[in-house]
Parts: C-alpha cells; sequence; structure tokens
C-alpha cells in the first residue's frame, strides 16, 4: 500500500505506531487496531540511566567543571564501561581523573585533528555532540586535556606520542581487574 502510494505507514519517515497498526490490522486479520498507540502519554514511564539520581558534588572545583559538563552524563555513574570517573566525592574524582588520565588525554586530543586523521573516536563521541565537528568548546577541550597532562607522570607524556591508545593503562578502579577475572 506504501509502494502504490494509499498508505504512509511504511513511508520513510518517524516510526508512527498507531498509523502501521491500522494498516497491519486487516491484513493481520485484526478486528481492529490496538487503540493504545495513539495515546498522547506513553504507556510506559521514561527510561532513567542508572545512577542518574546520583548527586553531584556540592562544590565543584573550577578545574573539574569542564568534566561535569561534558562528560558527566556517561561517566558520573557507579560503572566500569563507561568508566565512572566522574562518580563519588570530589577526592574520589579526582583520584579517578589522574588514574583515567591518559586515556582520556589522548581520547580528548582526537578533536584538535581533522575526522580522517583521528586514531580512536575522540570523546565525547561526536554522535552525541555533533555540532562539536564544527564547533567544538576549544577552551574546555584544552583546559580538560592540561588537566589531566598535569595528573599524569612526567614519563609518560613523554612516551605518549609512541604509544597507540590500546597500550595505555586500563581506566579501572583497583581491584576490578580481580572482580572481573571472577565474573568472567
Amino acid at each position: 500500500a506504501t509502494r502504490a502510494g494509499t498508505s504512509d505507514a511504511l513511508a520513510s519517515a518517524a516510526f508512527r505506531r498507531g498509523t502501521l497498526l491500522r494498516a497491519l490490522s486487516p491484513q493481520l486479520r485484526m478486528k481492529r487496531a490496538p487503540a493504545c498507540c495513539d495515546a498522547a502519554q506513553p504507556a510506559l514511564t521514561p527510561a532513567v540511566l542508572e545512577g542518574e539520581q546520583s548527586a553531584l558534588p556540592a562544590a565543584i572545583p573550577a578545574a573539574l567543571q569542564p568534566f561535569y559538563t561534558h562528560c558527566a552524563a556517561c561517566h558520573d555513574m557507579p560503572s566500569a564501561s563507561p568508566p565512572g570517573f566522574l562518580h563519588g566525592s570530589i577526592e574520589t574524582v579526582e583520584r579517578n581523573l589522574a588514574r583515567c588520565a591518559p586515556r582520556i588525554r589522548f581520547r580528548l586530543s582526537m578533536w584538535r585533528l581533522p575526522a580522517g586523521n583521528r586514531a580512536k573516536t575522540p570523546m565525547p563521541p561526536p554522535v552525541f555532540v555533533p555540532a562539536w565537528e564544527q564547533a567544538a568548546p576549544r577552551a574546555d577541550i584544552e583546559h580538560m586535556i592540561d588537566y589531566a597532562t598535569r595528573a599524569m607522570r612526567a614519563d609518560a607524556v613523554t612516551r605518549m606520542p609512541a604509544r597507540g591508545y590500546e597500550a595505555l593503562p586500563q581506566c579501572r578502579e583497583p581491584g576490578s581487574e580481580a572482580h572481573d577475572a571472577r565474573t568472567h
């Protein structure tokens, strides 16, 4: 019916449950399409990300503000993947950032390169911040790279250009490797 132009149920457009079910109902020998599908309100409550209710620290130091602004949506959760380096007290976050600094620095530095020259996907990923391809917040990116660089050991900074991303230390909580070995 869509090909014939008598229906737009399967047209190249946003999926519309009510329209699709009304078009399919006769084909499925249904007396009528379910009435649920045109409701203005969703039948289910909206999905909630794990850790979404976590409270931000009361006072976030200026040095950490860009991390919370640009990274907290994914990294302020008690998870191993993506690493929850912004979850917890300021002291915990500072320890986490120091531990994860080589990988954070590497991924943020990908924003300095044209899209075709990037060894890895930058963080945050362009799919989540597509406007950054045209106008990335350069000052915040440079601030976060500088913070990560200062958090790294000096010898790690000088060796970094010769090493690939996969050779960098994992961004894991101390002891999480033993937990991973037990669970896998």
